[in-house]
């Protein structure tokens, strides 16, 4: 996300599997009026192991055992299926983790960032993060594309007060076309001077807002591809 969204984005990113794996054990009013522009994309730019540790038992011919130790990985959420089927599984020839939860707990799982966006937004909308659910796709690093389901909510109305709580609160917001898309790029200055994913591209389709937020232009133009 040129480099990507929100001051907690990169702390989101880095801990968003494992925060979706206690979820799932434990049960942006000023108006944006940017001018209509081509939006310039960014610049392009594990598995885990068994411990062994051998151990030599004395005997009159000495012999060795080799331990293993494996944890177990619970499940993540998956609370609509049908909203992660929108988003892309492979981008860039790399397999992507997928999982859903209500927008609330999302919202609870770290502070900051586009986080401080959402409850404003629903406002707007007449909604609350309880209500909503959010399905994530992404490889962790450099890039997450997110969804979120507002039903009955029309797209360019959920990409505009999007637009507008984010301007409200100081962050840039240019609108745009890419790939013939119409987008919105939101900048989260506090990320953005961390040197960490700061910039989200918003999109939206039918009742539902799409972020795809990455540091290279080549994985935002298939993400958006990709995207209903």
């Amino acid at each position: 996300m040129p480099r990507h969204l929100h001051s907690a984005v990169s702390l989101a990113i880095a801990v968003l599997l494992a925060v979706a794996v206690v979820a799932s054990c434990s049960a942006s009013g000023v108006t944006a009026s940017p001018a209509t522009s081509t939006i310039a994309a960014p610049s392009p730019s594990g598995t885990p192991t068994a411990s062994a540790t051998p151990t030599a038992t004395p005997t009159a011919v000495a012999t060795a055992t080799v331990s293993a130790t494996a944890t177990a990985t619970p499940a993540m959420p998956h609370v609509d299926a049908a909203l992660e089927d929108t988003l892309p599984s492979k981008i860039g020839g790399v397999s992507l983790q997928k999982w859903s939860w209500p927008l609330s707990s999302y919202i609870a799982s770290t502070t900051g960032g586009d986080k401080v966006l959402y409850v404003p937004w629903l406002v707007k909308l007449g909604k609350t993060p309880d209500e909503i659910d959010m399905a994530i796709s992404t490889e962790a690093t450099h890039l997450v594309v997110e969804a979120m389901k507002v039903p009955g909510v029309a797209p360019a109305t959920l990409t505009s007060g999007f637009g507008d709580v984010a301007k409200k609160a100081g962050w840039p917001v240019e609108s745009g076309k890419i790939g013939g898309k119409s987008v919105l790029k939101i900048v989260d200055p506090a990320a953005e001077a961390a040197g960490t994913l700061s910039t989200a591209y918003v999109y939206a389709k039918g009742d539902v807002m799409y972020l795809v937020i990455t540091d290279d232009a080549l994985l935002l133009a298939e993400a958006l591809l990709k995207l209903p």
